[in-house]
């Protein structure tokens, strides 16, 4: 079993907790995670490991929800996600493996600049 971690695609277990909150059974990608004992989030389910993760639910506007990794199934590494910082002269891409690749970004040149 892999144990989802940031960008992750992820599925939600159907649970009594999960279906209160009205998000059995949909999919997101993680956003992060922490400790609840140190953070005070509030957590949907009950946390084993004093671990929770964050995850954004596009189908719910991109709400993002706390909670216990028991509810969380992982589906895949969401291969070819992107991420970049402004200003960067490379970007992170996503493998299927899990792993990110550095990708050069073209350099932009201002409107002003025509040499």
């Amino acid at each position: 079993m892999t144990r989802p971690s940031f960008g992750d695609h992820v599925k939600i277990r159907i649970t009594e907790a999960t279906e209160a909150a009205g998000i059995a059974g949909l999919e997101g990608s993680v956003s992060g995670f922490t400790t609840p004992s140190v953070t005070n989030v509030e957590v949907i389910g009950k946390t084993q490991d004093d671990y929770a993760l964050s995850v954004m639910i596009e189908a719910r506007n991109d709400d993002t929800f706390w909670l216990a990794e028991e509810l969380v199934e992982f589906l895949d590494h969401a291969p070819n996600t992107e991420i970049w910082v402004t200003g960067a002269s490379f970007k992170e891409v996503r493998n299927a493996d899990g792993s990110w690749r550095q990708v050069p970004l073209p350099r932009r040149r201002r409107w002003w600049q025509f040499w």
